[in-house]
């Protein structure tokens, strides 16, 4: 008895980390209105690996859905900058690293006239297509 016990817990052991290494790597969060709290349907949604420069194109470029949702979980672990257009208006959100088996989450709330960028780690940052961004992390 005791040596199954111990075969069965040689191999959780093997297992659990081989899990843990397959576990989705990346960025998802929502795009709101700033004053109502209602979800943007089809906001356009471009997630960028850091650094960023003027011949940089997105990693993954999406929509969000009915509910403002959106989500990139293929992703390699790293620093990444997301961006979120709708009704006019562009931010940028720059997450902390990204690491293996994590999910970043952001929320990005946006009105005509201005939009924030909300979630762990999560800072403001601008990317304006042909123009570069310097984003700078001062600990």
């Amino acid at each position: 008895m005791r040596a199954l016990a111990l075969i069965f817990w040689a191999l959780a052991l093997a297992v659990f980390p081989a899990l843990a290494q397959n576990q989705p790597t990346g960025i998802d969060g929502t795009v709101v209105n700033a004053d109502t709290h209602k979800p943007l349907v089809g906001a356009e949604v471009a997630i960028y690996r850091m650094p960023i420069d003027n011949a940089s194109t997105a990693t993954s470029t999406l929509h969000t859905d009915k509910h403002g949702f959106f989500g990139s979980l293929l992703l390699e672990p790293g620093r990444y900058v997301v961006t979120a257009t709708a009704n006019g208006v562009r931010t940028g959100c720059q997450t902390s690293d990204i690491f293996r088996g994590a999910v970043a989450r952001v929320r990005i709330e946006m009105a005509k006239d201005h939009a924030t960028c909300i979630g762990k780690g999560v800072s403001s940052a601008l990317v304006v297509p042909g123009q570069t961004a310097d984003v700078y992390i001062i600990h």
